[in-house]
């Protein structure tokens, strides 16, 4: 969109397109707020773009659909979601909301009725920096598959604690989806956080991989669950080095992505090395031990997926 220069006695205006004065009800005598960048870009941000709009949706229960429609609502930024039911919830059915809920950050029932459940976001997630969360969910997939590993030596008990991090995982991810989406639409914000729509779209797509390394460290982690300490401990040691090495590059490759900079090079290189070595541990093995290849195999090649991200800077 281009505008003209105009001059006014001793002072330069440019008009300001119609639709932007309607979408944020500004009108004359209306504030904005003007931002100078070192690149020389100028920004116009309305000061009633930091208001949180209350969203409000009204579901009729449906068994079938009601988690899909929960999470669409909470996705698309929803803060109250009222589910009703004519003939009042049954004792099952609130606890499949409950179930829901669960899995949601910050979603909680506010109001129990007997043919009404109100939910209410009580985060604002836009306080959150993405990369917070980012990291976190980084933390968290990396000490999943290296447990995974461990728990053919140290016993069963660690095994749950993946299984209770991996929907923490999922909480995360959909938290940060619902904030991109979020601040997407309030560019006030965005600019805030010095974050472009670019860094939004590449945000979404490294958290969707970081969910994937979540889940293939949960399939890990049921493949030792059956097999346990009957599994080769010449493989299981070759295994364990691979994995712990690839935390500490899953590690630098996230830190790379936010800094929009390092050795990417390297990085691939290293991740490469490690595909090799799985590679030539692939022969004359068991099913069982191809399946464990398979899943690193998968969070390796994820994280060649994020590296793919970092490179385009």
């Amino acid at each position: 969109m281009l505008r003209k220069i105009q001059k006014i006695g001793n002072s330069f205006y440019i008009a300001l397109p119609i639709n932007w004065i309607q979408e944020y009800n500004l009108k004359k005598g209306s504030e904005v707020r003007l931002e100078v960048r070192e690149s020389g870009e100028l920004t116009i941000l309305p000061m009633t773009e930091d208001k949180r709009e209350d969203k409000e949706v009204i579901l009729e229960y449906e068994k079938s659909s009601i988690e899909k429609r929960i999470l669409g609502y909470y996705l698309f930024g929803y803060n109250i979601i009222k589910i009703i039911k004519e003939k009042g919830f049954s004792h099952e059915e609130r606890e499949e909301i409950i179930r829901i809920v669960r899995k949601l950050s910050g979603l909680e029932i506010v109001d129990e009725r007997m043919d009404l459940i109100t939910l209410q976001n009580l985060i604002d997630e836009t306080s959150i920096h993405p990369f917070k969360l980012l990291f976190r969910m980084n933390a968290i997939t990396s000490t999943m598959y290296v447990d995974a590993v461990r728990s053919s030596l140290e016993g069963e008990k660690i095994l749950n604690t993946i299984f209770e991090r991996d929907e923490e995982v999922d909480r995360l991810y959909f938290l940060m989806v619902r904030q991109l989406r979020s601040l997407i639409l309030r560019p006030a914000l965005l600019n805030k956080l010095e974050l472009t729509l670019l860094d939004c779209l590449d945000l979404r797509i490294a958290a969707h991989f970081i969910e994937k390394i979540g889940d293939e460290a949960a399939r890990l982690a049921k493949i030792f669950a059956v097999r346990g300490t009957k599994l080769n401990p010449e493989f299981l040691k070759n295994v364990q080095e691979v994995t712990f090495k690839l935390q500490n590059l899953q590690e630098k490759i996230l830190i790379s992505f936010a800094r929009k900079k390092g050795n990417f090079e390297d990085l691939k290189q290293e991740l490469l090395s490690e595909l090799r070595k799985l590679d030539n541990m692939s022969q004359n093995i068991s099913l069982e031990e191809v399946s464990i290849i398979n899943a690193i195999k998968e969070i390796i090649n994820f994280n060649i997926d994020i590296y793919d991200l970092i490179t385009s800077y």
